[in-house]
C-alpha cells in the first residue's frame, strides 16, 4: 500500500510539474505574440493570423481550466488560478494593442495626407514637320519605391516616366509637343532636363526646340536650342528643389549667356 501511495504521489508531482511547464511556456508564448501585435499591419495577413492565434489560446486556456476543475487533485486550484491570471493579462494586453493599432492607423493616415507633392511640368514644342522630339527628365538624386535609380538618358531609345505618380506624354511626328509631369519633388533633389532629337523622318534641316517648366502656377521658359542630328540628346540644365520646396532652374554653362538674353527679350514689352 505504501508503494502505491508513493507512486500516486509521484504521479501527481509529475503532473503538476508538466502543468507548470505548460503554463510557463504558454505564458511566454502569449506575451511574445501580443508584444508583436503593434508591428503587424491591421489589414495584413499577420494581423488576421495573430487574432486567430489569440482566440485559439483563449479557447485552450478555457479547456485546461475545465479539465483541471473536473479532474481535481492537489494543486489544481492553484493551477486554475494561474491560468485565470494569465487569461486576464492576455485580455489586458490585447486591449492595449488594439489602442496601439488604432493610433498607428491614425498616424498612417496623417502621413498619407502629408505625402510629398509640389509637382512640376516640363514641356517642349517644335514646328519642324515629321520630326520626333522628346523631353527627358532625369533625377540622379532620387530612387523609386523599390530603391532603384533611374536609367540615364539614352538618345537611341524612347524613355518614359520612371517614378510612381509621374506622367509622360509625347507626339511621334511634328509639329508637336512633349510633356513630362513629375508629381513629387523632394527637398534637395535635382532634375536634369534633356531635349532628345529621336527621329528626323526625312526632315533635312535643324529643328528649333523650345522648352517650358511650370511649377506653383508659374510658367518659365527653358533654353531654346537648335538640334541638327537625330539620335542625339542635349542637356539644357537642371531644376533644383530648395528647402522651402521652391524650384530653381540653372542652365548648363554653355547655354547660360544665351538663356539670359532669351529671358531678357521675353520680359520686354511687345512692340519694343
Amino acid at each position: 500500500m505504501s508503494g502505491m501511495k508513493s507512486s500516486s504521489k509521484e504521479i501527481n508531482i509529475i503532473n503538476m510539474s508538466l502543468l507548470d511547464i505548460l503554463c510557463g511556456a504558454m505564458g511566454a508564448f502569449c506575451f511574445m505574440m501580443l508584444a508583436l501585435f503593434p508591428y503587424w499591419s491591421p489589414s495584413g495577413v499577420g494581423a488576421k493570423e495573430s487574432l486567430a492565434m489569440s482566440e485559439q489560446m483563449q479557447q485552450e486556456i478555457e479547456r485546461l481550466k475545465r479539465e483541471l476543475k473536473e479532474t481535481g487533485g492537489p494543486g489544481s486550484a492553484g493551477a486554475v488560478e494561474r491560468l485565470e491570471k494569465l487569461q486576464g493579462q492576455m485580455q489586458q494586453m490585447e486591449g492595449q494593442n488594439n489602442r496601439l493599432r488604432a493610433e498607428l492607423d491614425e498616424e498612417k493616415k496623417k502621413v498619407r495626407d502629408l505625402e510629398v507633392r509640389n509637382p512640376v511640368i516640363i514641356a517642349v514644342d517644335w514646328s519642324a514637320p515629321g520630326t520626333d522630339i522628346d523631353i527627358f527628365a532625369h533625377s540622379p538624386t532620387t530612387t523609386n519605391v523599390s530603391g532603384k535609380s533611374q536609367p540615364p538618358v539614352d538618345p537611341n531609345a524612347k524613355q518614359g516616366h520612371f517614378f510612381y505618380g509621374d506622367v509622360s506624354y509625347g507626339m511621334n511626328r511634328g509639329p508637336g509637343m512633349d510633356f513630362w509631369l513629375m508629381r513629387d519633388t523632394i527637398q534637395g533633389s535635382r532634375l536634369d532636363i534633356y531635349y532628345k532629337y529621336f527621329a528626323s523622318n526625312g526632315y533635312a534641316g535643324p529643328v528649333k526646340v523650345y522648352g517650358t517648366y511650370i511649377n506653383n502656377s508659374r510658367a518659365t521658359r527653358l533654353p531654346f536650342v537648335e538640334m541638327a542630328r537625330e539620335k542625339t540628346a542635349i542637356k539644357v540644365g537642371s531644376l533644383t528643389v530648395a528647402a522651402d520646396y521652391s524650384i530653381r532652374f540653372d542652365p548648363v554653362p554653355e547655354l547660360a549667356d544665351a538663356y539670359r538674353r532669351q529671358l531678357q527679350e521675353a520680359s520686354q514689352p511687345s512692340g519694343k
